[in-house]
């Protein structure tokens, strides 16, 4: 039990962690093609929407794109 708990602080204590610094003002926007196609033809499916900044909690799809 000793062994596990030291073996565990261990990793947690000497980890190496980069912060990240996410700039909105550098993020650009780019379009993502997300799609998923199995066997049944009614879960197959193709989504078009426009990257946003990090911080923006709201998605932009495209609504009128011909796949």
């Amino acid at each position: 039990m000793k062994i596990s708990f030291f073996i565990l602080a261990l990793v947690l204590l000497v980890s190496c962690i980069d912060p990240l610094d996410f700039r909105s003002s550098e993020q650009g926007e780019h379009l993502v093609v997300e799609g998923s196609f199995t066997n049944a033809p009614e879960q197959n499916y193709v989504r078009l929407s426009y990257s946003r900044p990090y911080a923006d909690p709201y998605t932009q799809f495209v609504l009128d794109a011909e796949v």
